[in-house]
């Protein structure tokens, strides 16, 4: 995955009406998902919401535990445990991910690999206490899915993208609410 740079003005007109959903596809096949939203607050206050990593419990739905396990530099490694439930199938997932962090830029990797993986970014749009939180990131292959999520979106294609996008727009709509509090 790749870092996109989109330009300002143009991102600008794109939120201005509630919040961006872009889909990156190959084929058929959904690769990554790009979110974004107008933020009323200041940089400083975006930043420290998007990097309070062990609170994440107490504001992003579905995380049930998030511990910070190493900080060097301007690297974050921690640990979360978010669980999910869509269409009455629910379960568990845990993750660690490593933070990269040079405001206004927040990079995600997988910590074991390396890989670039997802980001966050807060876009200057030249206006007092306005700002663009930007968020993209990787989907999860389906092949690792519940085998009766791998049903459903095998046969009730939209429900692929259901499962993709609602996650990532909740997660902002949450940071949005947090920060804007």
């Amino acid at each position: 995955m790749e870092r996109e740079i989109i330009e300002p003005d143009l991102l600008k007109r794109l939120v201005s009406k509630g919040q961006m959903l872009l889909l990156e596809e190959q084929g058929k096949t959904i690769k990554a998902i790009e979110c974004a939203e107008m933020i009323e607050s200041t940089m400083d206050d975006i930043w420290d919401v998007i990097t309070d990593f062990g609170n994440y419990t107490k504001f992003l739905p579905g995380v049930h535990s998030s511990k910070i396990i190493s900080k060097n530099g301007d690297e974050i490694i921690a640990k979360f445990e978010v669980g999910l439930k869509f269409m009455g199938i629910g379960g568990s997932v845990k993750y660690s991910t490593k933070y990269k962090m040079n405001k206004p830029l927040l990079e995600m990797f997988d910590p074991n690999t390396n890989r670039f993986t997802s980001y966050w970014e807060i876009i200057d749009i030249g206006e007092k206490s306005k700002f663009i939180l930007f968020y993209k990131s990787e989907v999860q292959d389906v092949k690792n899915l519940h085998p009766v999520l791998r049903f459903f979106i095998k046969n009730i294609p939209p429900v692929e993208l259901a499962f993709h996008v609602a996650p990532v727009s909740m997660l902002l709509k949450a940071m949005k609410k947090k920060i804007e509090k």
